[in-house]
């Protein structure tokens, strides 16, 4: 028998599991201790990966059985492979899927489960499907004889609600996979973009972004604030946070703000600020509310040498005059730094408007510049 309170103790861990994943041996571990289980484990196996994967566990030699079992015993454990044709949610015996005759000559008996003192079983297959197989697996020593109705009241009790943490745990697995792929997308992108929430806290600083921020001292991530060191300064990007803010959940309409961060010595940082989304529930927090992007007029833009002449067709002499033109150098001086004559330079100039379907300089470095911001940054 299992008190009421106990139960609910139970429960309680169990949804706390799923973004708390220490707590899944926690709830294993009480469990154990009502079933008067020895070892128990909760299994997912990937089918499209091969791989068996040991969510929790609880019990003595816990540790070097995971290792194993993830390792090579995993694709025999005959409780995952004829828990595929079990109604999910009903607990099962060991000896209704598996004779104990026939478990007692098998290789996965004598190598592993004989090896961690596991001789009676009972099991619940939780999830199945063409990808994924989960099941909960309870084991006891030969010593102590095999499962009983009522030791498995508690397991059938428990079930639904170890489905519905594990559906969870699916789902949190999916968002956290698809965050990562779009965080390492905008790592790719020459764009630097940083990302805040309502409260104006720093939520993601994509990989250009951080090379600016570390190079800049005149703007800097104090803390979760992206903060100019000029009072001033800080003022106005508040004043802008504020209404992409307002704009974003649809009390105002003012577009895009900008504004500068001065530096001593160099050219102005340019910031652009913009909301980031038009939902009510921007307000949560963690959620990005507002964009901000960031402009170094002296960082020159990564268009590669090699990707000019693949795709113009521009010769050595020609790439190195248009990434010259680009960083802001008259012809003159772009043809002292090349070390050639001015009409050659001029003659080099024609080629490349030719190749390049421009007419002006300013195209050319409006082409250039383009392109910049769909490469990935390690091209």
């Amino acid at each position: 028998m299992f008190a009421e309170e106990h139960f609910t103790n139970l429960v309680r861990t169990l949804y706390a599991a799923p973004t708390e994943p220490e707590l899944w041996n926690e709830f294993l571990a009480e469990l154990a201790k009502i079933t008067k289980t020895d070892k128990i484990g909760l299994l997912s196996h990937n089918l499209a990966r091969d791989t068996h994967t040991v969510v929790g566990r609880a019990g003595e030699g816990g540790a070097e059985a995971q290792r194993i079992y993830e390792a090579h015993y995993g694709q025999y454990d005959e409780w995952y492979l004829r828990g595929r044709d079990l109604i999910p949610g009903e607990v099962y015996v060991g000896q209704q899927i598996w004779p104990e005759s026939t478990m007692l000559r098998s290789l996965y008996y004598n190598e592993f489960l004989r090896r961690f003192d596991m001789r009676w079983m009972a099991t619940v297959t939780t999830a199945s499907n063409p990808t994924l197989t989960e099941h909960l697996t309870l084991c006891r020593g030969g010593s102590q004889g095999l499962f009983e109705e009522n030791d498995l009241r508690v397991v059938k009790a428990i079930v639904p609600h170890l489905q519905t943490a594990l559906t969870t745990r699916r789902l949190l697995q999916s968002l956290e996979v698809r965050l990562s792929n779009l965080e390492n997308a905008l790592d790719l992108l020459e764009t630097a973009l940083v990302l805040l929430d309502a409260s104006s806290k720093v939520v993601f600083v994509n990989r250009a972004a951080r090379i600016i921020l570390d190079e800049c001292s005149a703007l800097c991530l104090h803390g979760s604030k992206l903060a100019p060191r000029n009072a001033a300064e800080w003022a106005t990007l508040q004043e802008l946070f504020a209404k992409a803010i307002l704009t974003g959940n649809g009390v105002a309409a003012h577009g895009v703000g900008a504004m500068q961060i001065f530096r001593t010595g160099r050219r102005p940082l340019n910031l652009f600020v913009s909301p980031f989304c038009c939902e009510t529930n921007s307000a949560l927090p963690g959620r990005p509310a507002v964009a901000v992007f960031l402009n170094d007029p002296e960082r020159r833009p990564g268009v590669p040498s090699e990707i000019l002449r693949v795709l113009f067709g521009l010769t050595p002499a020609e790439t190195q005059l248009a990434l010259h033109i680009l960083d802001g150098y008259s012809l003159s001086d772009a043809g002292d730094l090349i070390g050639v004559g001015r009409e050659t330079v001029k003659s080099q100039l024609r080629s490349i408007f030719q190749k390049t379907g421009t007419r002006k300089q300013g195209e050319l470095i409006k082409l250039i510049t383009g392109m910049s911001s769909q490469l990935p940054r390690h091209v």
